[in-house]
């Protein structure tokens, strides 16, 4: 094309063909297949059989609290990952304060602080655990 028309630009450079391309692209690409959530019905499954193992690893106890905390706090893993014990406080209530060092959506009301509530009938009190965890 150089050879007939110069320095003039190609006309498959222009901002309307780039977007037809794109377009066309985007259309006829394999589809994105997303993973299923993480449900409740999941969470239950690993407790239960975290609970059903003879003994339990620090690595397994980590591992279940970090994903109980996640979940029941709707907390992402770079913000869980940063709690040290400064940041988990044991309520008069006996209830858990939580204060994430960093959240990524801190903007929106006071999310870096979250609540879990002491249920003596619950297997596993997560926030607490993940206390005890911190503290090795």
């Amino acid at each position: 094309h150089k050879i007939f028309t110069g320095d003039i630009a190609t006309p498959t450079d222009t901002v309307v063909v780039k977007n037809i391309m794109r377009s066309v692209t985007e259309k006829f690409a394999k589809p994105v297949k997303k993973a299923s959530p993480f449900s409740s019905l999941l969470l239950k499954e690993l407790l239960e059989f975290y609970f059903s193992l003879p003994s339990y690893s620090k690595i397994d106890h980590s591992l279940t609290v970090m994903v109980a905390v996640m979940f029941c706090l709707m907390a992402r893993f770079e913000e869980v990952s940063k709690l040290t014990t400064d940041c988990v406080k044991v309520l008069d209530s006996r209830d858990v304060e939580i204060t994430f060092p960093s959240a990524k959506n801190y903007n929106f009301s006071n999310s870096k602080t979250s609540f879990s509530s002491f249920l003596s009938s619950c297997k596993i009190q997560h926030c607490r655990d993940f206390y005890k965890l911190c503290s090795f």
